[in-house]
């Protein structure tokens, strides 16, 4: 139950994160020039990618330490105040380079820096609400941040409507780190313990020891992800924007069902190995029959109203959500199975999974979107999700002798966890 009422929780602030997500690609795709939306979304990819690879799996990591209580809320705030330090003073360096004219346009690459050090201090808040089973206070940095910048595309379309792509990221970018800087400043005020003790180096060594190799896992994976971006702006670029469009309602649907990582993974961490399996393929099951109950009255508002939304859309947006409708599925039930394995440290399987699923996306990415376009982007995707899910669930079957249904069709017991959630 206790997994359960934190989902409910999460569950409504990502309906208010997912709204403010969607006015933003709202504004960006009906006021501005039709490219700008597509290329806007690949630059915050790009600089989000990057704060992924700079992360070095501490997401991971922080939330199982200060779970397991070998890290404590004020060794990750005095971790939070060095990093902004660290950050100021690479900023610092840019300015001086450029004053001597060794590089140019410093703007870019400062904003881009915060907001790279704002993702970073978010896995540090993540890790400090999850703990304390507060996880939609994250989310309320996120929405107050979305809303913070959808004021101002308003006040652009109003007095200008031209779109400048640098300064609509200068803006965006500076909002996320002003809002992180007030809310890591808010957490200090008030914690009743002095927030300046880093953490010893043999934690340190530690911490980035157990987070490498879901990093390793978690980097593939969010690569291939995201890969079929670079395929499409190469091959494809006239139509970039209405694949990034296609693939943000994706990722709405996908957002949802990931609100369990953190929950699911601090449920497997308190079970045993048989109630950590039985979790694992119940929930799965309850998750894949939710999204078919929901994946066809989605379609028929697609089908009826997708166009009225997005005024550039084409049939093509609406034939590439249908293609995604496996991965919609497969996506959302990949994510309970990576939790499970970095929940009992079951690395090597994750690292083998993400792999599949990079080579699959890569191979398939160069074979089929010159040859059919942006349906090549989606399912190359979407083949590749499902590989690697087959792989994990027939690791589970094979690992403790259940059958391969057991991961898919509703049991009783599932009919009455689903009854208590009502």
């Amino acid at each position: 139950m206790q997994i359960h009422r934190q989902f409910n929780r999460l569950f409504i602030g990502k309906i208010l994160l997912s709204g403010s997500n969607f006015l933003i690609l709202l504004l960006l795709s009906n006021f501005f020039p039709e490219a700008l939306a597509g290329e806007y979304f690949f630059q915050v990819t790009i600089v989000a990618t990057i704060a992924i690879l700079l992360g070095l799996g501490t997401d991971n990591s922080l939330f199982y330490f200060i779970s397991k209580n070998i890290l404590s809320v004020s060794n990750l705030l005095a971790l939070a105040w060095k990093l902004l330090w660290i950050v100021a003073a690479i900023a610092g360096l840019i300015l001086c380079f450029f004053y001597f004219d060794l590089i140019p346009h410093p703007a870019y690459l400062i904003f881009s820096g915060a907001y790279v050090f704002s993702l970073l201090v978010q896995n540090i808040f993540n890790a400090i609400f999850s703990s304390r089973m507060q996880g939609w206070k994250l989310q309320a940095v996120n929405f107050t941040i979305n809303l913070l910048f959808c004021v101002y595309l308003l006040a652009d379309i109003f007095f200008n409507g031209s779109g400048n792509m640098k300064l609509l990221l200068f803006v965006f970018y500076g909002v996320n780190f002003l809002t992180t800087i007030i809310v890591l400043l808010l957490i200090y005020a008030s914690a009743d313990f002095p927030c300046t003790r880093l953490p010893s180096a043999k934690t340190i060594r530690q911490l980035f020891k157990f987070g490498s190799l879901p990093y390793i896992s978690n980097s593939i994976f969010f690569l291939g992800a995201n890969i079929d971006l670079f395929f499409i702006k190469y091959f494809c670029n006239p139509k970039l924007t209405v694949y990034i469009q296609a693939v943000k309602i994706f990722q709405v649907f996908c957002s949802v069902t990931y609100l369990l990582y953190y929950p699911f993974m601090g449920k497997i961490l308190r079970a045993s190995k048989e109630e950590a399996v039985e979790s694992l393929l119940s929930t799965g099951r309850i998750v894949i029959a939710g999204l078919l109950l929901l994946l066809l009255p989605f379609y028929l508002l697609c089908y009826y109203f997708l166009d009225k939304i997005f005024p550039h859309a084409t049939p093509e947006m609406f034939k590439m959500l249908l293609i995604l409708s496996v991965a919609i599925i497969a996506t959302s039930t990949a994510y309970l199975y990576t939790s499970y394995f970095v929940a009992t440290k079951k690395y090597r399987q994750n690292i083998i999974s993400s792999v599949i699923f990079l080579v699959t996306v890569v191979v398939l990415c160069v074979l089929l979107i010159p040859a059919i376009g942006v349906y090549g982007g989606v399912i190359s995707y979407s083949v590749a999700i499902v590989f690697s899910l087959i792989f994990d669930m027939a690791y589970i079957v094979r690992s403790v002798n259940v059958r391969f249904s057991d991961a898919f069709f509703l049991k009783k017991e599932d009919l009455k966890i689903i009854k208590s959630i009502i």
